[in-house]
């Protein structure tokens, strides 16, 4: 993230060296959105990967060693039914969730 911080405060004083104009302008615009969307876009895979990864960890603890996981396990799911998500919708979920961390894994590997 330091790199492309570093580049991108390098392109933006070499833009500002050149002669700028309407169109430059636009362009420079254009190029800092998307490197900054594509930033944001990155920490928020991270972040939901992560949260995801946490919860799994938090329930399959809880599975093992919880003390009240026979009895409170099934009151709470059926106490929360209505917030989490269906069984086969979190199967869906962190399926595409495992796509998009395998592609983007081969993705980095490629460069």
């Amino acid at each position: 993230m330091l790199n492309e911080e570093n580049s991108l405060e390098r392109t933006v004083k070499d833009k500002m060296r050149n002669k700028l104009t309407f169109t430059s302008l636009i362009g420079s615009i254009r190029q800092i959105h998307d490197e900054l969307a594509a930033q944001a876009r990155r920490a928020v895979n991270v972040s939901l990967t992560l949260r995801n990864w946490l919860s799994g960890c938090y329930i399959a603890e809880y599975e093992l060693r919880g003390a009240d996981r026979a009895s409170k396990w099934n009151a709470l799911r059926a106490e929360y039914k209505l917030y989490l998500p269906a069984e086969e919708d979190l199967r869906r979920e962190l399926k595409r969730e495992r796509k998009l961390i395998e592609k983007t894994e081969r993705q980095e590997g490629e460069k």
